[in-house]
């Protein structure tokens, strides 16, 4: 098999993970809900409450990235998913120029 053809013919995947400020935030929501039940019930359910909340956050983690796959025919992101022939030209921002896209010059 030739190298082109083997370019040609290969697919790019990756996953995006949920952001560290995701994680602080929602670790910060589960930790406010435990100190309420361990005021209300004690040591024990709060204990309780922190490994299921824990658990259910590891999981949610786990079951919900963003899956990006590039190919030759098409891009899919998500369940998105749009034909490369749709596609004319792809620059690469700097955070300045992706501000003023997901902004005023937004199309």
């Amino acid at each position: 098999m030739s190298e082109s053809s083997r370019i040609e013919s290969q697919k790019l995947h990756w996953r995006d993970s949920w952001p560290f400020w995701l994680w602080l935030f929602l670790l910060f929501l589960a930790a406010s809900l435990s100190l309420a039940v361990e005021a209300a019930l004690g040591n024990f359910a709060a204990i309780a409450v922190s490994v299921i909340q824990l658990l259910l956050l590891i999981w949610a983690s786990l079951s919900t990235p963003l899956r990006i796959e590039v190919s030759n025919e098409n891009v899919r992101v998500g369940r998105a998913e749009i034909e490369r022939d749709f596609i004319s030209a792809v620059h690469v921002l700097d955070s300045r120029q992706m501000a003023l896209t997901r902004g005023r010059d937004a199309d």
